[in-house]
This record gives C-alpha cells, structure tokens and sequence, in this order.
C-alpha cells in the first residue's frame, strides 16, 4: 500500500539532515509526525527525496513490540522497509547513482561486505547486516548505516528524507510508475529469488501456497517469466481475482483433495 510523502529538497552540508517521520512512541502504534536527524552524507551516500513507502505487515509487528524477543524492538519506532524516491544529492565517491535517478531501499542498509554471502551478491544472508529500520545501533560495526546521533537505532522509510549507502540504493527505470515501486524492494525480491534459483519460465508450471501479499507479488513476478501460474489456498476467491492473476489452476486446500497429479 503506497503512501504518499511531499516534501522540498534538503540541502547537503556537513551538518545533520532534518527530517519529518510518522513515528510511535510504544506499541499501541499510535503514529505521528516526529521530528528526527539523519547523518550528514558521507562519500558513498546518497539522498533521497522520499516519495512513497509501502506498507509491510512487518512493520506493524515492529511497530507492536511483536519482536522484542529477537531484539528488535525500539522506540520511538520509524518503520518501512519498502523506499521509493528521488536521488537529490549524492557524496563525492558515488558512482552507481546520479541526481534525479527514482531509487528504492529494502529490507537491509548494510552487510560486512567480506563474507561468503556478501561475495556472491547475497547479503541478504549476511550475519552482519543492517536492517532499515529498529537495528541496533552498537551492531552496526562499518559505520556504512550510522545513525544521527551516534549509537541509536535505524529510522526506516516512513519519511521525507533517506540517507543510504550507494550499495543498499536500488536503481529504479524511469519507465516504471514509483508509486508501485516500493513493493518490489520486498515481497517482490522475495519471491523473484525463488523463482529464479529453480528456474521458472516458458513450459514450466509454477504453484504458490497463498493469496496475500507475497502470493500476488509471485504470481506478477511469475507471469512475466511467462508459463502457467496456479495457486494454493484454503479461501475460497472471487474469479475476478483469478483473472487479474492470470491463473491457469487454482487448488481449494480446504477441501481435503489429494494433490498428488495436481501439477
């Protein structure tokens, strides 16, 4: 669900950023506009005039204190993990993005870089990475991610103003709307990787357990790669739905059928 963020371009300086977010103060997730800094740009930073951020089921969880047993939870809570915006101002060693580039940020804003997961351009497995938002601020070890001030947990993308590390900055094409872009730096990247790695495409059927967020995300990302797309669900939908998706099978679990020569 994209939400709509106006705001003027901020100049660069050596002093920290102000920034404008909708922010809670505890797990009642009663939201409002706080007033926070984010770190002058660094040479590999870019800015980001924010846009859009989509709304995550995982930011709610944060957002209710729901993962205080993995550490995660922090006040006052910026969530969002799913950036869309406008690069307005890069540091003076960026090279892979340029003013006026539409640019996205995922889930992460940092990894170590080093490790075998990093190497293969998967740092979404490093053990070090940084999350966008509530990552503690004694764990981020590079300084890539560094809060304002120092120490404090990351603020996420329900904000006007971005700060990231060229390597977290997800080029977007002009072509594509931004307003739907911020999905994709989540549950779109989810399921591509999948789908990918087994090798979907033409003459291959492909079937996703679920019709939530990731399970239409797949299916689109899966209709592009072309061949039939089916769906796993235990509720009952409309067949206008069935038509959006382009599905070609469409599996009730809630029957009990065997699926065994299903697929």
């Amino acid at each position: 669900m994209p939400y709509r963020i106006n705001m003027s371009i901020i100049p660069v300086g050596s002093q920290p950023i102000d920034v404008l977010c909708m922010a809670c103060s505890d797990g009642k997730c009663d939201f409002k506009p706080m007033k926070f800094q984010r770190r002058a740009l660094k040479p590999n930073d870019v800015l980001l005039d924010m846009k859009f951020c989509g709304i995550c089921h995982t930011d709610l969880h944060n957002a209710a204190g729901h993962t205080a047993a993995l550490g995660l939870q922090a006040y006052p809570c910026v969530p969002g993990h799913e950036l869309a915006g406008v690069c307005t101002a890069v540091g003076s060693a960026v090279t892979k993005v340029k003013v006026g580039d539409n640019v996205g940020v995922g889930c992460m804003v940092d990894s170590c870089g080093g490790c075998g997961a990093c190497q293969r351009g998967e740092e979404q497995k490093c053990t070090s990475q940084v999350g966008t938002y509530n990552h503690p601020g004694n764990k981020n070890r590079s300084g890539r991610a560094d809060t304002f001030p120092l120490g404090g947990h990351t603020l996420g993308g329900y904000t006007t103003t971005f700060v990231v590390h060229e390597n977290f900055a997800v080029i977007i094409p002009q072509s594509f709307p931004l307003e739907y872009a911020g999905p994709v730096m989540c549950a779109g990247v989810t399921l591509f990787d999948p789908l990918r790695r087994y090798g979907a495409g033409p003459g291959k059927t492909v079937a996703i357990v679920g019709i939530g967020g990731l399970g239409q995300m797949g299916v689109k990302v899966k209709d592009d790669k072309r061949g039939d797309n089916g769906i796993f669900s235990c509720k009952h939908h409309t067949s206008s739905l069935f038509i959006y998706l382009h599905l070609s099978l469409y599996l009730l679990t809630s029957l009990s059928l065997p699926l065994s020569g299903v697929l």
